[in-house]
């Protein structure tokens, strides 16, 4: 006989002659299922973070699933269902969800990382006389804050004017558009003020 199960069955025959006692025998057909797998949308991330990939498996009654995330060397496990990626660039991975017999069903997923070194301030380091100004430049950014805001005419524009009264290291947080941030320093320093001595009184006759 032929059997074509759709689901694990267990079979028992019985064979029997005139004159002998029947024989029983019983057996069991493992019927695993072929997965529908997916990856879920592409992924966007900040250089130096990390994300979370995931792919939903059907039918889930089925627990002994094998994954294989490909490319695994930025993830923190390829073969789990939910691996960790701290990668530093574009990565295309492929996932593959089988049984242990082999049945199997692959997708892919894109993950993009976008840089968090891209914003330049100008000075980074300069010397002023007391009471004197200076005005940054912030290039490469879509907003900054300027911090400490003290001394500083508008703490959260990209070319603020400073005018500060003692020697100040600004750190400056910059957002790209992609909500990435980049941190700067700039340090000003500022000179003492000069002192003058013309000597003592004179009298001439």
């Amino acid at each position: 006989p032929k059997s074509i199960p759709d689901s694990s069955i267990n079979y028992t025959v019985v064979a029997s002659f005139p004159g002998c006692l029947p024989m029983t025998k019983s057996f069991s057909i493992e019927v695993q299922p072929v997965p529908i797998i997916n990856a879920g949308a592409d992924r966007e991330m900040c250089d130096y973070d990390t994300v979370q990939l995931h792919v939903d498996v059907t039918p889930t009654w089925y627990q002994n699933y094998i994954y294989s995330w490909i490319p695994g060397a930025d993830l923190n496990d390829p073969a789990s269902q939910n691996p960790i990626f701290s990668g530093h660039g574009n990565t295309l991975f492929t996932v593959t969800v089988k049984t242990p017999i082999g049945c199997a069903d692959t997708d892919l997923v894109l993950v993009t990382v976008f840089p968090s070194e891209f914003a330049t301030i100008t000075p980074d380091e300069s010397t002023i006389c007391p009471r004197d100004s200076i005005q940054f430049n912030g290039v490469g950014g879509v907003s900054y804050v300027y911090t400490p805001g003290i001394f500083v005419n508008d703490s959260t524009i990209s070319n603020p004017i400073a005018k500060p009264l003692a020697s100040t290291i600004y750190t400056v947080y910059a957002t790209s558009a992609q909500g990435c941030i980049d941190t700067d320093l700039v340090r000003i320093d500022v000179a003492a003020d000069a002192v003058l001595d013309a000597g003592n009184d004179v009298t001439i006759y």
